[in-house]
């Protein structure tokens, strides 16, 4: 059985068909596999933001993270129920539940750092973490984080097999490949930048993929 991690955005999740999809695979790929998914929620925060209309030039920095925490909550326990409804294990979890994953700053920069053992007590409960990348920051506060970031550090914690960055953008978000480069070099065996037709090629079919990203 490989560990495999997945990274999906809010905005594919906001794509009906998309999601559907997502789903099927997702019900034949734990049948074999031991799943980890992380998702963000930045879609569903603008779209938030967008409704608040005026009101949002007068929000505090406080209310902003407040509603995107509340957001990516909101979107954790959706895409979960969805999942457990395909008689899927999902359980939802923010990434700062029992530690597991936590900000810390070094020589003036932030980090994210994994606490490896919880992550696998979740894994040996044979449930699929749906993550939502909520952290404790380094003044003990929560905050969001990238979630593309926290996938690569949860993906080297456990050295993947393979790690999916999915994305069914004809340009994907800035800096993905290098957070693929950093998930290899700190421990993920594999990494891809993909849609879910090479996603499928890879683990569904065991086929070649040309997103593969090396170091």
């Amino acid at each position: 059985m490989k560990n495999i991690t997945i990274y999906v955005s809010g905005k594919e999740l906001d794509d009906v068909l998309i999601f559907n999809r997502l789903r099927a695979d997702v019900r034949k790929i734990v049948q074999t596999h031991q799943l980890i998914l992380v998702h963000d929620a930045e879609y569903q925060f603008q779209q938030a933001l967008a409704r608040r209309g005026n009101a949002a030039q007068a929000t505090t920095l406080l209310d902003t993270l407040s509603l995107k925490l509340e957001t990516l909550t909101t979107l954790n326990k959706t895409f979960a129920a969805k999942l457990s409804e395909d008689l899927v294990p999902a359980l939802p979890i923010a990434a700062h539940h029992l530690g597991l994953v936590r900000e810390v700053e070094r020589e003036g920069e932030k980090t994210l750092i994994v606490k490896t053992e919880t992550l696998l007590e979740v894994l040996s409960r044979n449930v699929l973490p749906v993550v939502a990348p909520i952290v404790q920051s380094a003044d003990r506060q929560l905050v969001d984080a990238a979630g593309d970031k926290v996938a690569a550090k949860l993906a080297a914690a456990v050295h993947a097999d393979v790690v999916i960055f999915l994305s069914e953008q004809k340009t994907p978000q800035p800096n993905l490949r290098d957070t693929a480069a950093q998930s290899l070099v700190e421990g993920a065996k594999r990494a891809f930048i993909t849609d879910l037709n090479g996603m499928e090629k890879i683990l569904l079919r065991a086929e070649h993929a040309e997103t593969e990203i090396f170091v």
